[in-house]
Parts: structure tokens; C-alpha cells; sequence
């Protein structure tokens, strides 16, 4: 099952507090743009974008991560 947005865990992901080895390239090149792009940010509001955008990409691939849910959550 996948978190809702509003899980801390999502934020911890997005911002690089949580490092977690990923086997999906296309997941990992996301949470690695959006980690570079917010490296510097202190917007809450592009952090959301973010965490809606991986959100959405993890609820749209589901089947296809399910060893990385796993190793995030």
C-alpha cells in the first residue's frame, strides 16, 4: 500500500533524509532530480509539487515497485 502524501516519509524521501538504494531506474531518476532541484528550496509549496508528482508516479507504476515500496516504507 502506498502512504498518503501527508506521510512524513514522502518528505524525509524528497528532501534526502531517507537514502534508500533503488531497483526501478525511472523512480530513481525522479527522486533524484527533485532531490538535486531541492537542495537549496525552502518553499513548502515546491516541495508538495514534488511529493504530488513522485506520488503520482508511485501510485501510476504500483505493480512495477513493489520491491522498492518495500525498501521506502
Amino acid at each position: 500500500m502506498i502512504p498518503s502524501k501527508q506521510d512524513k516519509r514522502w518528505r524525509e524521501l524528497v528532501l534526502g533524509k531517507k537514502d534508500v538504494k533503488l531497483e526501478f531506474l525511472g523512480l530513481s531518476l525522479l527522486l533524484t532530480r527533485y532531490r538535486l532541484k531541492l537542495s537549496e528550496a525552502t518553499d513548502e509549496g515546491e516541495i508538495s509539487r514534488a511529493i504530488d508528482e513522485i506520488h503520482a508516479y508511485v501510485t501510476k507504476y504500483q505493480a512495477l515497485l513493489q520491491a522498492d515500496l518495500k525498501k521506502m516504507f
